[in-house]
């Protein structure tokens, strides 16, 4: 199996999420999601408090006060939280915090928080930015408005660092990759070429991070500087920190030039000064991953079929997406890849919904959506629920496509349940949606679902696609969600014949066999 480690030149290339003290879960190990991640699990079993977790943490890192965190802004209306009280997890009364981790490619964020019971609005009491790559830390103190910037190998020695967690994940992986080519008879065979080119290339990165650490542990341009900031938005009060610390390395190395004895601090400083140009640039990727970091949640919605969709409906999502994507024009560009994409999926070779459509005004007031199907023009409303909930994720994904399209921005889509009213075809077609959706267009997908039907396709495309064997790289990931209190979610790894090297738990693929044992027996004692 490939390790996202090893998938490309970064040497760090995953997203992960762990938080403690959050709702069910006392201590949530981070968890790496990839661009098809599958959420499944019981009810109540914690899936969506991943989802809200996530949605949070992204809402406050785009938000202008790094000094609060909040329940009731942006993306987090969906998380439906509410309260600090509401959010701390029940089971942990001894520590008044809630702890959330981050980790998009080079960076990793951990942002503590605490607050009152029935506060909305809540403080924050650290907020870092961990920069893997360069090794650098930016930590805000916001309660008392300090901030420090220093690198990594300031970090106490007892704790591993990143680059100590990074080599035991590749040593793993080289001990894998020697199993596997000692295996293969054939010397000449493309497997074994393909598997001893990367166990080759997976030599050189261990080569290089363990020459990274022996220079951490000698790196004479270690430094650790703190000062305090009076603004609000992380952008403002990293520069000013920047310039404080360029200002006071001047008038220092001029007071020494003059005569004047060296202070304590003045070392620090200098190193700041020699890493000046890879701080900036490690600024400059934070605000700008940041910014290009875009989340959408799109919920499990049901409908009652209605002809017309009023622009003023605010509780109807469909309403509201077809407005959006009027709004947007994509019904105009007909060639466009928004446009194209509907076609595709509304056919009857996808989700039977129809060839085509068309979105009719009704006194600046309201839609109407009309289907062509087999050359009859049908309203979208007297389809069935199944074909209504498909063309609202439809058009849904569509203007993200037109969105993504236009603003060059990193999305990930989070979707709750999307096989609601779907026939289990229709369901399994899903899988196929997703896979097309992130390879075509880029964007990231997280699905909640209870769907067997969706899990079991993605493994069919695993196995037909041969996703598992390099240098083709597998989206998928799934997550299983346990429903007792204390039980961690695993993952389920997929294998080259698309199979998965561990079992759910009860109450998932088990069930249709407990059925059909249950029919067997009973046949028998007639």
């Amino acid at each position: 199996m490939q390790n996202s480690c090893t998938t490309n030149n970064k040497l760090y290339n995953m997203n992960k999420i762990g938080f403690q003290n959050f709702r069910r879960f006392e201590n949530f190990q981070p968890i790496e999601y990839k661009d098809v991640t599958f959420l499944v699990g019981r009810n109540n079993s914690g899936k969506s408090t991943l989802v809200k977790a996530l949605l949070l943490i992204i809402d406050y890192l785009k938000s202008e006060d790094v000094r609060t965190f909040s329940f009731s802004k942006n993306n987090v209306e969906d998380v439906n939280i509410v309260t600090y009280g509401r959010a701390k997890c029940k089971n942990r009364t001894d520590d008044d915090f809630i702890e959330f981790e981050l980790q998009f490619d080079n960076f990793k964020i951990d942002i503590t928080v605490t607050g009152k019971s029935d506060s909305t609005n809540i403080d924050v009491k650290s907020y870092s930015i961990s920069d893997l790559s360069r090794g650098l830390i930016f930590t805000l103190y916001p309660s008392n408005s300090s901030i420090s910037i220093s690198n990594k190998s300031q970090i106490s020695e007892n704790k591993p660092s990143e680059y100590e967690y990074l080599l035991s994940q590749l040593l793993e992986k080289e001990s894998d990759l020697k199993k596997q080519i000692k295996v293969i008879e054939d010397k000449f065979s493309e497997t074994y070429i393909i598997t001893n080119n990367e166990l080759k290339s997976l030599k050189e990165k261990i080569k290089t991070i363990r020459a990274s650490i022996r220079k951490s542990i000698v790196n004479k341009d270690n430094f650790n500087l703190d000062t305090h900031f009076n603004k609000d938005a992380l952008k403002d009060i990293i520069e000013d920190s920047i310039l404080e610390f360029s200002a006071e390395y001047e008038m220092q190395y001029h007071d020494i030039q003059k005569g004047k004895k060296q202070k304590k601090n003045f070392e620090n400083l200098k190193a700041f000064k020699d890493n000046k140009f890879k701080i900036e640039s490690s600024v400059l990727e934070i605000l700008e991953k940041i910014d290009q970091t875009t989340t959408v949640y799109l919920g499990a919605t049901l409908y009652k079929q209605s002809a017309l969709f009023a622009i003023r409906d605010k509780n109807n999502t469909l309403a509201q997406v077809i407005h959006e994507y009027k709004q947007l024009g994509i019904d105009k560009e007909q060639g466009s890849d928004a446009f194209l994409f509907v076609k595709k999926w509304m056919s009857e070779k996808e989700f039977e919904i129809g060839e085509s459509f068309a979105i009719k005004m009704h006194a600046g007031e309201a839609y109407e959506v009309v289907v062509n199907s087999n050359g009859i023009e049908i309203p979208l409303a007297d389809k069935g629920m199944g074909s209504i909930q498909a063309m609202l994720l439809i058009l849904r994904i569509a203007t993200i496509i037109h969105k993504k399209q236009k603003d060059k921005k990193d999305y990930t889509v989070i979707i709750e349940e999307p096989e609601l009213n779907l026939h289990p075809a229709l369901q399994s077609k899903l899988a196929d949606l997703f896979f097309y959706v992130n390879k075509e267009y880029g964007i990231k997908l997280i699905i909640e679902t209870h769907s067997e039907y969706i899990i079991r396709r993605s493994q069919v495309l695993v196995a037909e696609k041969e996703l598992e064997i390099a240098p083709n790289e597998n989206p998928f990931c799934v997550y299983y969600f346990a429903k007792e209190l204390g039980v961690l979610p695993y993952q389920l790894e997929y294998k080259e014949n698309g199979r998965f090297n561990r079992n759910f738990g009860e109450g998932f693929f088990d069930e249709a066999t407990k059925s059909t044992m249950t029919l067997l027996k009973l046949k028998t004692q007639e």
